[in-house]
């Protein structure tokens, strides 16, 4: 294919594949990187960098070696300039979304706490449904909950849980390890607001760096401000 589209590839400077998530060995890597090399070596010879993606758990690795092969196969063997990118290893961690409770009711068998979050705030909640962690989650408590956001949005729901204590109109949730995603890709499904950024200081102070306005939504659809009334 690279042949026959030659003058279609031309100007082209680098190579970008993302092919793992989540992954906490480079087995799977190494084997996409040798595929590359055997199915398209000229058109690497032609390139200056390559992107190997993101998705690897670095601090869950044991064994680095097949990621030292992948690498040395396109530094060494093409002279390319190679990125990776480590992103949930390193933030994921890093954040947390507190929300609070706006309303408690019933379903069926279910009690549903309503939350004034929404799963358009978790991408990979949104997108991979899985359930995030929660503080104070505890596995057989005696009260259980459909964590639910605020949105018309059809599953909206970030998972079923069980707490200890029960939750209260007012109570704080605190999802865990929200780090990764949550700021790069949320957004204001049915005009609920992006979460109010804070950081916590080594010293435990707490600053508010960024708080989602009108004029910022307004903004992002296109409109002049001083035509906002």
């Amino acid at each position: 294919m690279v042949n026959r589209d030659d003058e279609l590839l031309q100007g082209i400077k680098g190579l970008h594949f993302h092919t793992n998530c989540d992954a906490t060995e480079f087995a799977s890597l190494l084997a996409t990187v040798r595929h590359i090399q055997d199915l398209i070596p000229k058109f690497l010879e032609r390139l200056t960098w390559v992107n190997m993606g993101g998705g690897y758990l670095f601090n869950e690795v044991n064994n680095y070696s097949d990621f030292f092969q992948a690498v040395e196969i396109f530094r060494e063997m093409f002279g390319l300039v190679v990125f990776i990118e480590p992103g949930a290893s390193v933030v994921r961690s890093a954040g947390i979304i507190e929300a609070t409770v706006h309303d408690l009711f019933e379903s069926g068998d279910a009690k549903v706490a309503i939350l004034d979050a929404t799963v358009n705030h978790m991408s990979e909640v949104f997108e991979f449904q899985f359930e995030p962690d929660v503080l104070g989650y505890s596995k057989g408590g005696s009260h259980p909950y459909i964590l639910a956001g605020c949105t018309c949005l059809a599953g909206d729901i970030f998972g079923e849980y069980t707490f200890d204590a029960p939750l209260d109109v007012g109570s704080k949730v605190k999802f865990l390890n929200m780090g990764a995603y949550t700021i790069s890709k949320a957004h204001r499904f049915n005009g609920v607001g992006l979460p109010t950024i804070y950081m916590r200081r080594s010293n435990g102070a707490v600053q508010l760096l960024k708080e989602d306005t009108f004029d910022d939504f307004a903004g992002t659809s296109g409109v002049i401000h001083s035509a906002v009334v």
